[in-house]
């Protein structure tokens, strides 16, 4: 709490007065981090126009924007998911916004997979290969933030995308 107290400047009475609790208070931070982060990939959605190629490729940049990979953002997150076992709130907020993303993934990739002919396990394997592309790399980024290569995380997803969904990539 003095930590928090000494970055917000506010008093810990004031603190008090809005969280009733340690745990409130991390509940509340982590919602506001889970919500952030749906913004900044659902307008990435939207700025990627109406084809799904060119939406996808638009939410994966997001993903790895400097916007997403600052790394106070990656800790606050990596530090709520390493205690989510023994949180199930935390879980749950985690896990909502893997919920989403993970829908709007695999719909996009379905919707690629339809246009060249393949079937739904087809997509959904697309789409687990690009997720766990991205978290691998969100990690990467996080342990290694000097050494991170944003370029070659960006040519080794597109690679993949363009290798499953060649049709829509022509």
């Amino acid at each position: 709490m003095s930590t928090i107290q000494a970055i917000s400047g506010l008093s810990r009475g004031m603190i008090n007065l809005h969280f009733s609790s340690k745990e409130v208070l991390f509940q509340a931070a982590l919602t506001r981090l889970a919500n952030n982060y749906e913004t900044f990939w659902r307008a990435a959605l939207i700025k990627g126009g109406s084809k799904p190629a060119s939406q996808l490729m638009s939410v994966l940049k997001n993903d790895l924007s400097n916007q997403v990979l600052k790394s106070d953002m990656l800790s606050v997150w990596y530090a709520f998911r390493a205690e989510a076992n023994s949180h199930p709130e935390y879980l749950e907020l985690c896990g909502t916004r893997d919920k989403q993303y993970t829908a709007m993934l695999n719909n996009l990739c379905l919707n690629l997979a339809e246009a060249q002919g393949e079937n739904l396990e087809y997509a959904r394997d697309s789409a687990s290969g690009i997720y766990a592309m991205v978290e691998g790399f969100w990690v990467e980024a996080f342990l290694h933030p000097k050494t991170f290569n944003k370029s070659r995380a960006t040519r080794v997803l597109h690679a993949f995308i363009k290798s499953r969904f060649p049709k829509s990539f022509k």
